[in-house]
């Protein structure tokens, strides 16, 4: 069995599965001590923003609260600031 450990907007269910219909959720997860830094140039052209947009963050906190994750950390998701285009 592979394992993907879901972060961003791979937690709304609707998106992993269009990416991978066999997926399933197995449990939650937390990496202690790791930071997720977008600084890379995306596979889609153009550069992956640090800060992310409004569009993929409402994805992301979709996907956390789908997930249930826990509401401190939705709360700081929220807090993140974001660009609007």
């Amino acid at each position: 069995m592979e394992l993907y450990f879901a972060y961003g907007s791979n937690l709304l269910y609707e998106q992993m599965r269009e990416r991978c219909s066999s997926a399933s959720f197995g449990t939650l997860a937390y990496y202690p001590n790791f930071k997720l830094d977008f600084t890379r140039k995306s596979t889609k052209g153009g550069w992956v923003a640090d800060m992310p947009r409004l569009l993929y963050m409402n994805k992301i906190l979709k996907g956390a609260r789908q997930q249930k994750l826990p509401v401190d950390y939705i709360d700081f998701l929220e807090s993140i600031k974001t660009t609007e285009v």
